[in-house]
């Protein structure tokens, strides 16, 4: 993921330099942009110095998350044109109470912040019955012993630590050969080292040791090593210990029963989006492809409410004379179907007009 602010070298966009440089967020690259003026100027970031972009002749395509910091007349200009190739966030006031734009108010309602009006996430999530987890449940650095399951035999004699996560579905383990680093483990078990600061878990990013998840019907082993500042492309972890503390097992926003435990997630390719998150035109192929699992897993009443408004459409039945869904799941299905029709019907301008008209009379 690659990272842009425009409005670079203001006040506001050095803030957010500095704020983003101080945070854990990892991202490939950074992108700083300015006015003609500004343009080729350089900022230190994270130990290297990056030159300032031109506006007027940026491409906004190069970044998946934009930070407009220049204030209403630039965000006013520039900010629609980048929202086609780009997710925006502008700090200014000027599109503050536009319709249909939302706004973010942190640890107030950030889900808003994936809510864009014509694209969707999915996924298929394997899980068995919470009753039936059986996993140690460690919240303290523990050594395993040789990891015996290894994928390949070659690691079969090296030790395997579980760092403590506390959640009960899996386990984050790492794995290593290297005695100075196995002895700093053996020296810090029985102590928490998964939590934010711990000069233990920095010490482990550095020696970029294998990562090992595992659940009871899933393993997957991770051999990339670990960079502090860039989110590497190909297969990589994230351990976020503020996120650890709330010990959910997957986001709020999937609809998994509250009875289950997940244990494998898997992505397939999505429409909109290739494999490292950049927007692309509109993939017909994927979504055929993704239809069957989606038939197949998901909830009954989940597929039913997408058949009957696909249905509706497809009649022209007004919006007000259309039954609302009732729960939770079938208006997560009602606005995943609304948002895929804006792409896979004949009659955009219609389902546009359509999904305007049912939220002014669903107010």
């Amino acid at each position: 993921m690659n990272f842009a602010i425009i409005g670079a070298s203001g006040n506001v966009g050095r803030k957010t330099i500095e704020i983003l440089e101080k945070s854990k967020i990892s991202f490939k690259d950074l992108y700083l942009v300015a006015s003609k003026k500004s343009a080729g100027k350089k900022i230190k970031f994270r130990e290297k110095e990056i030159k300032i972009e031109n506006l007027e002749n940026y491409d906004f395509s190069k970044a998946q998350i934009t930070i407009f910091a220049a204030g209403s007349e630039i965000a006013k200009e520039w900010a629609p044109k980048a929202a086609k190739k780009t997710i925006v966030i502008d700090n200014s006031s000027f599109f503050r109470m536009k319709e249909n734009i939302p706004l973010v108010v942190p640890e107030v309602n950030p889900e808003t912040l994936g809510k864009h009006e014509d694209s969707w996430r999915w996924g298929l999530i394997f899980s068995i019955p919470k009753e039936s987890c059986s996993l140690p449940n460690y919240t303290v650095l523990r050594e395993i012993g040789k990891d015996n399951n290894a994928n390949n035999p070659a690691h079969r004699n090296d030790l395997l630590f579980d760092i403590g996560t506390g959640i009960p579905h899996v386990q984050f383990c790492i794995r290593t050969n290297e005695n100075e680093l196995i002895s700093l483990l053996q020296r810090h078990e029985g102590t928490a080292i998964a939590t934010s600061g711990n000069p233990v878990l920095d010490i482990v990013a550095k020696a970029s040791p294998h990562r090992v998840v595992q659940s009871q019907t899933a393993r997957i082993e991770v051999y990339q090593k670990i960079d502090p500042y860039k989110t590497p492309m190909g297969p990589h972890t994230h351990l976020l210990p503020k996120l650890l503390r709330g010990k959910r097992s997957h986001t709020s926003s999937v609809p998994l029963p509250l009875t289950r435990a997940p244990q494998l997630t898997i992505y397939p390719a999505n429409p909109l989006f290739d494999r490292y998150g950049h927007r692309r035109k509109f993939n017909k192929a994927a979504y055929d492809r993704f239809l069957p699992s989606l038939i197949a897993y998901s909830a009954p009443e989940f597929y039913a409410e997408k058949i009957r408004l696909r249905t509706a459409l497809s009649n022209h039945v007004s919006p007000e004379d259309y039954p609302p869904p009732n729960s939770r799941l079938t208006r997560t299905a009602h606005e995943i179907e609304l948002r895929q029709q804006t792409h896979l019907s004949s009659e955009k301008k219609y389902i546009n007009q359509w999904r305007k008209k049912k939220r002014n009379h669903d107010a």
